[in-house]
């Protein structure tokens, strides 16, 4: 009777840890932060009607995409001029075709059917339409020994550091706050070209108020100190717009997302340095093209140098969402690779983003390379 009992009671027992272990496993393949897969969209190129809205939502749910960065404010100068808008707006000018055609209003609805996020991405100074409004705030810039307007490559660019200029933008990230259920706000072209900007007699003067010497005068093709000086300079001016920009939008809507695209922190020239900036946003998105840069894969995991080192040494306590051209037919490996070791060397980034210039196709989701 003994040996009976001793036998069940050692039965039962394997019983119970063979039904623990069963049900504790699922819980050990199931991440408490699952990786995502993010997508940003030019709006000119791939959305003419509610239709075109439809049949992308329901491929980016196919295709598992947790997050649309959609382009709410033109980004170039190409298809439609820098600036105009597809939304209704009572501050900028819509774009021609958007003015019956409410792009954001449709994909929030659509997308929201599905639990995709909205982001709005809303590029700031590359902004023809802002030029057009306050004509004299073109971005200056240094040819020999005058200043003239930036206008590169037919592109066109205000100042960012001209009040006028950051009301307008202003009331434009406060407009998308107010009227629209959007899941957040991403900010670009938050920057200037390279090192001889804004030289305009208004950026000069108040750099010269403060270190006693007109900027004119620094010499730009070298690392001096005066031009360190500079860059120091516009870097916190930036980052003081940034501050402004995102209690302005919070005070609208205080729970929104707001971020930032950013080019890979050792191009100083262009006067951005999220380290400045970090504590007003909640993401932080580094363009990771290394192709585009001519940089190998390893630029961009690298555990002590490239960008997501550089991003996160600079944006700490920042979630950090890299951002990256859709891989071509011969990188699928490279991205493979490059997720791979991300995940080990840079463990607290969850999630990815994939941006394409033209039309997105469904032979481009499937070309997505998972994180």
């Amino acid at each position: 009777m003994k040996k009976w009992m001793t036998f069940l009671c050692i039965l039962l027992l394997c019983s119970s840890q063979t039904l623990l272990s069963v049900s504790a496993a699922p819980a050990k393949s199931v991440s408490s932060t699952p990786r995502q897969t993010q997508i940003t969209v030019r709006t000119a190129t791939n959305f003419k009607t509610e239709s075109d809205v439809k049949k992308f939502v329901q491929l980016a749910s196919k295709y598992k995409i947790s997050v649309i960065y959609l382009n709410v404010k033109q980004d170039e100068d190409d298809e439609v001029p820098s600036g105009y808008v597809y939304y209704k707006s009572k501050v900028a000018p819509i774009a021609k075709g958007y003015r019956n055609f409410d792009i954001l209003k449709s994909m929030i609805k659509e997308a929201h059917k599905k639990s995709i996020k909205v982001y709005a991405w809303v590029p700031q100074f590359h902004d023809r339409a802002a030029l057009k409004k306050y004509p004299n705030a073109q971005m200056k810039t240094l040819v020999g020994k005058k200043t003239v307007a930036y206008n590169q490559n037919g592109e066109y660019f205000v100042n960012p550091l001209n009040k006028k200029i950051q009301k307008y933008e202003i009331s434009i990230l406060k407009e998308i706050a107010k009227k629209y259920d959007v899941d957040g706000i991403i900010l670009d072209w938050l920057r200037f070209d390279d090192d001889k900007m804004d030289l305009s007699k208004s950026t000069r003067n108040a750099f010269k108020k403060k270190y006693g010497y007109d900027p004119i005068t620094i010499s730009f093709s070298t690392n001096n100190a005066k031009r360190r000086q500079w860059n120091s300079w516009r870097t916190s001016q930036l980052a003081s717009y940034v501050k402004q920009a995102s209690r302005s939008v919070r005070q609208t809507k205080k729970d929104i997302l707001l971020g930032v695209f950013i080019l890979p922190p050792e191009f100083t020239e262009c006067g951005q340095d999220v380290g400045k900036f970090k504590s007003y946003i909640d993401v932080v998105l580094p363009m990771s093209y290394y192709k585009d840069w001519d940089f190998t894969p390893s630029w961009v995991y690298g555990k002590n140098s490239g960008i997501l080192y550089d991003t996160q040494k600079k944006a700490k306590n920042t979630s950090i969402i890299p951002t990256f051209d859709l891989p071509s037919s011969t990188q699928k490996d490279s991205y493979k690779t490059i997720f791979k070791k991300t995940q080990k060397n840079h463990p607290k980034i969850k999630c990815i983003n994939y941006f394409i210039y033209g039309k997105w196709k469904e032979s481009h989701f499937k070309k997505i390379v998972y994180y």
